[in-house]
């Protein structure tokens, strides 16, 4: 059950393994949560409560709006601005403020080699 994180969507619950969830963009009280099979999930619950309930080895917050996960990151570009390129192509601005968090948490997680 540790895997699978379910949602209440247009009056169904239907459950999605977390690993799947690529990454997640906040507008206001509402979360698009963006999965690996192209789909994507509008939640009501802010950024914050998506951060506190996925697993933070792998999910790593790169801005106010967005939390990412570091599997399907296909590379990280760090001069001027700091940008995530996902295995899907999409890319995603890393904050100034959270790209020096991102790289330690990649360091700590044994993730990052240098």
């Amino acid at each position: 059950m540790d895997n699978l994180i379910f949602f209440k969507v247009k009056g169904k619950i239907i459950s999605k393994k977390i690993m799947e969830i690529m990454y997640c963009n906040s507008e206001g009280n509402y979360c698009w949560l963006y999965f690996s099979d192209l789909s994507k999930i509008l939640i009501t619950k802010k950024i914050k409560e998506i951060e506190q309930t996925l697993n933070n080895k792998f999910f790593q917050r790169v801005s106010r709006y967005q939390i990412v996960n570091v599997f399907y990151i296909q590379e990280i570009i760090l001069e001027n601005k700091c940008q995530i390129i996902l295995k899907d192509s999409q890319k995603i601005d890393v904050s100034h403020r959270y790209k020096s968090i991102l790289i330690n948490q990649l360091k700590e997680n044994h993730i990052l080699l240098n």
